[in-house]
């Protein structure tokens, strides 16, 4: 019978001043979560927006140097063909050749024009006859029939000229005759260029001369030269640029061969104005979803604290000895699960008790059982530490005992005369005998078994111990020539028996052990049962297979073992027989042979009383040992 639990006292219930109802708990709660989860989303939002712009912005200025590059190709191309229409105008060359340079000068002027261009003629001597002076590199360069294009720097600022050779009698594949001078046009890099370069690149555009000052600008003087004074080398990638309050982004890039730095910059207020914007409109749309979860979450906690509030009045009454509160029903199935659980709380609580006292009888059991375990294991070291002992000092006196039988046998043929010397000889030689058989004893324990392995029908092998114990030689195990057992004669009758072996099993289970080493064990544990019954009675082996073990239980009708004595019952050199028929070596050497094979042997006395139980467990051929 469960024991009864011990009483419980009724519970009191402290509620800490200040607390909160489940209704305001709710609402807290969903507040929280909306101020939680909207709050860090508007924050990453609004950084990752900016994020965004601003990277948006830097891939546009680090395209800049490139569009205007490719711009600066496509002009270049269109002014040299230029400078070529008017180098070839008719009569031009004869006029430069003739000297008439007025001439010459109305020509280039009447010649058709484009935009934002202006004609350039120099004579022969490179004198400049209209427009500006392009320096020696350009003129040097139509002197060897090329056509240059290039940005030239002046005291007016800088202008591009594109400028194309005037020789005698020419060809496309370069001058044939002598240089007459130079024909082309020439554009100046003012704020109009700037201005028409920002609207390319959708940015404002600072010109730099080659003195770093500024040339020509889309933006105000005062502001751009505030600018230029910060402007990165050029190829480098876009960086930030603080002017007073305002934040700039720019980057420089190289134009004509060095000649000037074209400083592109953005606004980046301008560029994230639409931000402020989003984040008012983002504030709105978290204030609303607020809101929104405020109504909901008091519509939710309304139905749910109700249900709740009249659960914990009728738990107080329960305190109080009322079981009659009426509960009203929840739309919660969660609720009304804890309504259902409220009633049977006490009569689980209850079972729940006795539950713990059965576990706490079993597990002071299993403790029990655990000093037991330690205690055998205590038990197998020591056995481990007395063979290694026993086998270290059989070795040693194994070799002097046999010399000193050496000796005495020479004595003894030395005193054949003397029966008395004789006699005396015999009984040292039959002594040593028998200590050189106790080491031999000793020493087979601990012998290397790797050939003694192999596997055998455990009940077969009990069968024929049986056999032997039946003919009353149960002392030695005698085995043929191909390791079989042989018992001459035939199996005497149960009834005539005074001493009976019964087995019983299956015979189909095998053991990973070799028949001889089992056959050594279990004539062993009969030898002993043999002398605990004064050599008549019955003893029974019974071969079972349990998982992946096999069991085969020695059971005698003798007096059994002594409590005191169960510890130590295989210990090398015990014994409890009352005459002196061995050393105490049996059980030992079984335990040996059994633990060699991955094997245990435990000895008990037999629950129903009257007799020893000894239990071998061996594993089946293939198992792991």
């Amino acid at each position: 019978m469960d024991e009864a639990g011990p009483p419980v006292a009724p519970a009191i219930i402290l509620r800490p001043p200040g607390h909160v109802t489940l209704q305001r708990a709710i609402l807290l709660l969903v507040a929280t979560v909306a101020v939680v989860g909207l709050l860090p989303a508007g924050v990453l939002m609004d950084r990752g927006l900016s994020m965004a712009l601003e990277d948006a912005v830097r891939q546009d200025l680090g395209h800049a140097p490139a569009v205007v590059e490719e711009r600066w190709m496509a002009l270049a191309g269109a002014r040299m063909m230029h400078a070529k229409e008017l180098s070839s105008l008719p009569g031009l060359a004869g006029a430069m050749a003739a000297g008439e340079w007025e001439q010459a000068e109305a020509m280039v002027r009447s010649a058709p024009s484009y935009p934002l261009e202006s004609p350039v003629l120099v004579d022969s001597g490179g004198t400049t006859r209209l427009g500006g002076d392009p320096g020696p590199l350009l003129l040097a360069a139509t002197r060897r029939g090329e056509m240059p294009v290039s940005v030239v720097a002046g005291d007016g600022g800088l202008r591009v000229v594109a400028l194309a050779p005037i020789v005698a009698v020419g060809s496309p594949d370069g001058p044939t005759g002598p240089w007459l001078g130079a024909a082309g046009v020439e554009i100046s890099l003012d704020d109009a260029e700037a201005i028409a370069l920002a609207g390319l690149t959708r940015s404002d555009v600072v010109i730099l001369g080659p003195d770093g000052g500024v040339v020509a600008s889309s933006l105000p003087v005062e502001r751009a030269e505030l600018l230029a004074r910060q402007a990165p080398p050029p190829l480098a990638p876009p960086s930030t640029i603080t002017l007073g309050d305002s934040r700039l982004m720019g980057i420089s890039g190289m134009m004509a061969a060095g000649t000037a730095t074209l400083f592109f910059v953005r606004d980046l207020d301008v560029a994230l104005g639409p931000v402020p914007m989003l984040r008012r409109m983002a504030v709105l749309a978290g204030a609303t979803a607020l809101l929104l979860s405020l109504l909901v979450g008091a519509l939710f906690a309304g139905q749910l604290a109700r249900p709740v509030e009249q659960l914990a009045e009728a738990a107080e009454g329960m305190a109080r000895g009322d079981f009659g509160r009426p509960l009203s029903a929840s739309p919660l199935t969660e609720v009304n699960r804890l309504h259902s659980s409220f009633f049977s709380m006490r009569q689980t609580l209850e079972a729940r008790l006795r539950e713990l006292n059965r576990v706490n009888s079993e597990l002071k059991s299993r403790q029990a059982r655990l000093g037991l375990l330690q205690a055998e294991l205590v038990q197998k070291d020591r056995l481990a530490s007395g063979g290694r002992l026993l086998a270290s000092l059989a070795h040693e006196i194994r070799n002097p005992v046999a010399n000193v039988r050496n000796c005495l046998e020479v004595l003894r043929r030395r005193v054949s005369g003397d029966p008395e010397a004789s006699e005396f000889a015999d009984m040292a030689i039959d002594e040593l005998l028998r200590m050189h058989e106790l080491a031999e004893q000793m020493l087979d324990l601990h012998r290397p078994r790797d050939g003694d392995r192999g596997a055998c029908e455990p009940l077969t092998v009990a069968r024929r111990v049986a056999l032997l114990a039946g003919s009353g030689e149960p002392r030695e195990v005698p085995v043929g020539h191909d390791g079989l057992w042989e018992q001459p004669g035939p199996r005497p009758s149960d009834a005539s028996m005074a001493f009976l072996v019964r087995t019983e099993g299956d015979p189909e289970v095998k053991v990973a052990i070799a028949e001889q080493s089992l056959a050594q064990v279990l004539v062993n544990l009969v030898n002993n049962a043999r002398d605990a019954m004064g050599g008549s009675g019955v003893v029974d082996i019974r071969v079972e297979r349990v998982l992946d073990l096999v069991v085969v239980e020695v059971m005698d009708g003798g007096p059994g073992i002594p409590t005191e004595d169960l510890p130590r019952i295989f210990d090398p050199f015990f014994t409890t027989k009352s005459e002196v028929r061995g050393v105490g070596l049996g059980l030992f050497t079984a335990e040996g042979i059994v633990r060699s094979h991955g094997g245990r042997i435990s000895a008990t006395n037999r629950p129903e009383g009257g007799g020893a139980l000894f239990r071998i467990e061996l594993p089946v051929p293939g198992e792991t040992e």
